[in-house]
């Protein structure tokens, strides 16, 4: 990337070290050309794709609140249950290694009013799940047509 990071630029190099032109860069992989120009040993430099990486984001779902709750896109999300008007448990297909993990939250405005996404005092989070809640600003308790949640920790 450049160092104003309005762009990104990727290039094949045949230096094993770096780039020519370049101040920063990161290599991703490398792979070779056979004596038939065929490509072969392509090697992906991390192979649990970023997993391993404390600032990736571990989980999250969009989901749909009201009525029966749907998952309409997720990663490392086995279900959604609904526990009650604006009570939600996020069940995480692979667990984290602690409950010590961070998740941040939104929900789609039903009205005229904001809504916010909490932790629950009695479920918060586990590493197999995270409860949270979905309120108003009166501290109300809504379900929202749609939850949006991420979680970032180890695993």
């Amino acid at each position: 990337a450049d160092t104003d990071i309005t762009g990104m630029v990727f290039k094949i190099s045949t230096s094993s070290s770096a780039p020519s032109g370049m101040t920063y860069y990161k290599k991703i992989g490398s792979f070779y050309n056979n004596s038939s120009s065929a490509i072969e040993n392509v090697t992906n430099l991390r192979e649990d794709d970023g997993t391993d990486y404390q600032d990736v984001i571990k989980g999250w779902v969009n989901f749909t609140g009201t009525g029966t709750v749907t998952i309409n896109d997720s990663y490392n999300v086995s279900s959604v249950t609904d526990n009650g008007t604006g009570d939600y448990t996020i069940n995480w297909t692979t667990a984290f290694a602690s409950a010590n993990y961070a998740i941040s939250g939104s929900a789609t405005r039903t009205s005229s009013s904001g809504l916010a996404v909490g932790i629950n005092q009695t479920g918060g989070l586990t590493t197999s799940s995270a409860r949270i809640e979905t309120f108003n600003p009166a501290d109300l308790p809504i379900d929202p047509s749609i939850v949006n949640v991420i979680a970032i920790g180890d695993r």
